[in-house]
């Protein structure tokens, strides 16, 4: 598919709200404001959570977690961050004003992939074994409904508007469109094979799958839940990530150790940038005011710092054993 005038009649206020989302970029540069982030970045190896101050580049602390915690998500408000473990089958919930567990919800089997409504109210978790989805309620804690999707699906995102969850589908070659409202899958996208991760824009564009044994990156068009386009990249392509302002996907290619950066807008520049970071990077998280990008780096226990200006690698900073998994708080 390629899009139509009728799309770019339909981009055009995305377009403007990217424009908006620089305006905001410089105003924030040109007064000085600075915030200091936290990073939090799940331990595979460990079964622990590394909370890393960005400012200092510093573990402040690590929490102890379930076994395997492979997914995170985030509050909005950034209160508390919910981890998947993989072979506890329940989810963490952590306070982030006291960096402590509060509560352990028990899941379906082998959850993996989770994402949180943009209102807060609830998390989705992916339960790859149980070829489910949990919904969360995330005011008590409670487990409120539970969706059946197709065979071994992994991860998951939630439309800007909360309205839509997509969820991939490795063994379908497939993403699932769950409608929210009622808790129901309402339509079955094809992309490329073995689809791991996804991401969407943040107006609602494009979501973007890596398809970690096709070697390709995947967009999906959301206006009618098509596929779009099927880009070639390294290696085992594993997280994904939009930076704030929505320009570029930031793909990891696992194989071979490199941050792609995906242009979604225009199919002539695709394939943008590709940056070596560090030996099987897993993840990326990046800070609402784009000061930064930070790939965690499965294979070195750590995470590369990635100047947003340059795109060249700043440093690194120490995390656990096995990072796989990362969110940062709210600016």
């Amino acid at each position: 598919m390629r899009l139509t005038s009728r799309h770019f009649k339909t981009l055009g206020p995305g377009l403007s709200r990217l424009c908006s989302g620089l305006f905001l970029a410089l105003l924030l540069t040109l007064y000085g404001v600075e915030a200091s982030p936290f990073a939090y970045v799940a331990n595979v190896k460990s079964d622990s959570v590394s909370v890393i101050d960005l400012a200092t580049g510093r573990i402040v602390t690590t929490i102890r977690v379930g076994m395997d915690p492979e997914g995170m998500a985030i509050l909005p408000n950034g209160t508390r961050v919910y981890v998947t473990n993989a072979k506890s089958n329940t989810a963490s919930v952590i306070n982030t004003a006291t960096n402590t567990v509060v509560a352990t919800i028990q899941v379906g089997d082998n959850p993996l992939g989770i994402a949180v409504t943009p209102n807060g109210a609830r998390a989705y978790v992916v339960n790859q074994a149980s070829q489910t989805v949990s919904v969360i309620n995330t005011a008590n804690n409670m487990v409120v409904g539970t969706i059946p999707v197709q065979r071994f699906p992994q991860g998951i995102a939630i439309t800007p508007d909360g309205a839509y969850a997509l969820v991939t589908r490795v063994l379908d070659n497939a993403v699932s469109v769950i409608n929210t409202a009622n808790n129901t899958v309402i339509a079955s996208v094809p992309v490329g094979v073995f689809p791991t991760q996804i991401a969407i824009d943040p107006y609602g564009f494009f979501a973007c799958v890596t398809n970690e044994i096709g070697n390709t990156v995947s967009l999906i068009y959301l206006g009618d839940f098509s596929l779009y386009a099927d880009i070639p990249v390294g290696s085992r392509p594993m997280g994904v990530t939009f930076d704030p302002y929505g320009f570029f996907a930031h793909v990891t290619t696992f194989g071979d150790s490199t941050l792609w950066l995906i242009y979604p807008w225009d199919p002539q520049y695709f394939l943008f940038y590709a940056v070596g970071v560090g030996l099987r990077p897993a993840a990326v998280g990046i800070p609402a005011d784009w000061s930064a990008v930070y790939v965690a780096n499965f294979g070195d226990d750590n995470l590369a710092v990635i100047d947003s200006s340059t795109y060249a690698v700043d440093r690194y900073i120490p995390a656990g054993n096995g990072p796989i998994a990362i969110v940062i708080t709210p600016f």
